[in-house]
């Protein structure tokens, strides 16, 4: 299934030489032709292929359709591993990588996290700089390697074949290929509220209410009276 998230699409738009933002994250550009391109095969994915389920089947609507097996694959990131492993009990299960784009022959990822940060003003600065180190340190990141709730930072942690990249599931060694072509999210001060209003218009699309190029130009539109605020 192709999830509606954008931000699990931009990895296809990516390898296909699109991008959402410019260089200075003063644009937004989903009507490049290199995106137009990508989304035009998502959208076919679901409206004609029917990989997803269409608007106002409630089929997916609670729980982790993967982990109840009610589908056969999903696009999702690493953060779900620990559930699936820890309660997926009556199925065989694995990871593979993003396909290669067959027109640029390039195959990006999306990486993403919320760090772990200390402000300028804090009022106990030599406490919580001892925090920082304690969470980005070997005991903390090989505690999230062991539980696999999320992908550690310390690369040691993540590419410890007796710790993270122990099975199950077999093929655990494609998150860290992966991070050798990821890509980040471009985050700025305004993303949540631009990320939510290029959605918006982009679903138009995936509704089938619009067309790409329609549903592109409107994101475009909004995205950038946002990215003004700047």
């Amino acid at each position: 299934m192709i999830r509606e998230s954008l931000t699990i699409q931009w990895i296809f738009i990516w390898s296909h030489g699109g991008d959402t933002l410019s260089a200075d994250l003063k644009k937004t550009t989903l009507e490049t032709p290199e995106t137009i391109e990508a989304f035009h095969w998502l959208v076919d994915l679901k409206l004609k292929h029917k990989v997803s389920p269409p608007e106002g089947d409630t089929t997916f609507s609670t729980g982790d359709p993967f982990m109840t097996n009610k589908l056969a694959m999903m696009s999702q990131g690493t953060g779900s591993l620990g559930n699936w492993i820890a309660g997926i009990k009556d199925f065989e299960w694995d990871l593979f990588y993003v396909p290669t784009d067959p027109k640029t022959n390039k195959r990006m990822v999306s990486s993403n996290g919320n760090p772990y940060l200390m402000t300028t003003n804090t009022k106990a600065p030599d406490q919580a700089w001892l925090l920082l180190k304690h969470l980005a340190g070997p005991f903390t990141q090989n505690l999230i390697a062991q539980t696999k709730i999320a992908m550690p930072t310390l690369i040691s942690a993540a590419t410890d074949t007796n710790g993270y990249l122990k099975s199950p599931p077999a093929s655990l060694k494609y998150t860290d290929m992966d991070m050798k072509v990821s890509h980040d999210d471009e985050f700025h001060k305004y993303w949540l509220d631009w990320y939510n209003e290029i959605t918006k218009q982009m679903q138009l699309a995936f509704n089938g209410e619009k067309t790409v190029e329609e549903a592109a130009k409107l994101a475009d539109q909004a995205g950038d009276r946002i990215l003004q605020r700047a």
